[in-house]
């Protein structure tokens, strides 16, 4: 069956909605709630690599920072979970996902592997999670596509903010994604910018994606990242997200 300019090869549906894999001409398998957008998008023939450049960008603290450990709040078809684990030695991560169905999709489809022994997989809600959690990170990823529109997403109230910067080590990094052209529109953004002492960034990657940063301490000078190295190490364009990050 064709959808979305591709041929649909699964398609279930749980208590939030539809999920469908499709497979397009160039090789490219993606995820899909129920739209054209993809939520992930692996290289089938190497799943490692990361296809969407706002998946791309929220890794730009890479290019300065080694994380020992990483935990993911909403994990979609796992394609950053693949990359990390290729480009990070010795990463440890933590995947938190709310739809059980969207993880046996990523295992079945995405080649996620859950015998991995450095991710530990949790099939909760980021809220709940968080609550919960004692652990500190040095890089946090929430692929949860914040929007005004969202009236479910919850992070946006003081204490669950907070928690967010307890859960993070003295030079952690939160990145996450806003869906839409204007992160203004985010309600918890004053109140993160007080909690992470002002040191929040936005990079905007199109009309779809703004990525927002927020550091414990602050980035390093540009003359300070060897962007040459960086790059030939993971392959992504360091330089131009870098930047393209401005004070928020």
């Amino acid at each position: 069956m064709q959808k979305y300019g591709g041929q649909l090869i699964h398609q279930t549906e749980d208590e939030y909605g539809i999920i469908e894999v499709v497979d397009f001409p160039s090789t490219i398998r993606g995820l899909h709630f129920g739209s054209e957008h993809q939520q992930s998008s692996s290289l089938l023939s190497n799943p490692a690599i990361l296809m969407q450049q706002y998946t791309q960008a929220m890794l730009t603290p890479l290019c300065w920072l080694k994380p020992q450990n990483c935990l993911a709040l909403g994990m979609g078809g796992g394609c950053q979970i693949n990359y990390l684990f290729k480009f990070v030695e010795g990463i440890k991560i933590d995947a938190v996902e709310m739809r059980e169905e969207v993880v046996n999709v990523a295992e079945k489809y995405f080649m996620l592997d859950p015998l991995n022994n450095q991710l530990e997989l949790f099939i909760d809600s980021a809220e709940s999670y968080l609550t919960k959690n004692s652990h500190q990170y040095d890089l946090i990823l929430m692929d949860l596509f914040l929007n005004s529109e969202n009236k479910s997403f919850t992070l946006k109230e003081k204490p669950i903010l907070q928690q967010l910067f307890n859960s993070l080590s003295s030079k952690g990094m939160l990145c996450f994604t806003f869906y839409g052209n204007d992160y203004t529109h985010y309600e918890g953004l004053l109140l993160l910018h007080n909690i992470f002492n002002k040191q929040c960034y936005l990079l905007e990657i199109d009309n779809n994606h703004q990525i927002l940063f927020a550091f414990k301490t602050p980035p390093p000078a540009v003359e300070n990242i060897n962007f040459e190295v960086m790059e030939k190490q993971f392959g992504l364009p360091f330089k131009q997200f870098f930047s393209d990050m401005k004070l928020v």
